[in-house]
């Protein structure tokens, strides 16, 4: 199987307005923003494969003390709730960013992540198989093949994946 990578990112809180409070501290966040569920991205977390994290940066808003991060971040690596490549670095990026003024406050803390993982290879090789099914039915190429710098659709495909 090959590893593929994509930077996909995760938000929390996602809530509706009529939703109960929600905890919110640093280390909540942070959690919730480790987990897969968090991720905006459909890739399908295939068993019998270590998925690893590259690189992440999360960006964390609202009142922070800096104590609280250092705090979260060791009881994370404590409990190894994020796997890294053995090859990187093994950091968790994180900043704070003050809230604008001029939005309502409706958590403490909300927190955004952008991480670089290899989870999305699900999305790929579906992408991939979808397009040699329609490589090999010759669908919507018609247009192309009139071009003659367009012949290599017929064996790109395979050559490259």
């Amino acid at each position: 199987m090959s590893v593929s990578v994509l930077i996909v990112e995760g938000f929390t809180p996602l809530r509706d307005s009529d939703a109960g409070s929600m905890k919110t501290s640093v280390g909540d966040v942070l959690r919730r923003l480790l987990q897969p569920r968090s991720m905006m991205s459909s890739a399908v977390m295939e068993s019998g494969f270590n998925h690893c994290v590259l690189s992440a940066l999360a960006i964390l808003q609202g009142r922070i003390d800096p104590m609280e991060i250092y705090s979260s971040l060791a009881r994370i690596k404590s409990k190894h709730e994020i796997s890294f490549a053995p090859w990187g670095s093994g950091s968790l990026n994180i900043t704070q960013c003050r809230r604008s003024p001029y939005l309502a406050e409706t958590n403490r803390v909300s927190g955004l992540m952008l991480c670089n993982n290899t989870n999305v290879a699900s999305i790929f090789q579906g992408n991939l198989a979808q397009c040699e099914t329609l490589l090999e039915k010759k669908a919507y190429l018609t247009q192309y093949t009139k071009v003659g710098c367009f012949s290599f659709l017929n064996w790109q495909a395979r050559r490259f994946f």
